[in-house]
């Protein structure tokens, strides 16, 4: 897994600053096609919290989805979505999953 890109937000609050970082990632997965191993490039992406209070981190919260999709400009806009709404690692599945799910589509290599 390699990191591509990351869009960082930070939320301050009265007793505890709150750090988002929104990556996206670059990854591979091998399908067997044809009697072949077909390597496919993926992009996914890794959201995390960390909060803060009194200069130290004191709770990391950290998710991810590896294989959305192998079509780079849509995971982005995906994660443009949870950065623009501030979306936390513990509800970015909910908030995602079903364009997710629309994209497995894109890894079909039988057209």
């Amino acid at each position: 897994m390699e990191v591509v890109e990351i869009l960082k937000k930070k939320v301050e609050m009265p007793d505890k600053v709150y750090e988002y970082e929104y990556r996206l990632i670059r990854g591979e997965f091998i399908v067997y096609h044809e009697c072949e191993n077909i390597k496919i490039q993926s992009y996914g992406i890794e959201v995390e919290r960390k909060d803060v209070e009194d200069n130290k981190v004191i709770n990391i919260e950290r998710d991810n989805i590896k294989n959305i999709s192998n079509n780079k400009d849509k995971v982005h806009k995906l994660m443009e979505i949870l950065y623009n709404n501030i979306v936390s690692p513990i509800h970015f599945i909910e908030v995602l999953g079903l364009q997710v799910d629309e994209c497995v589509s894109d890894f079909d290599i039988i057209r």
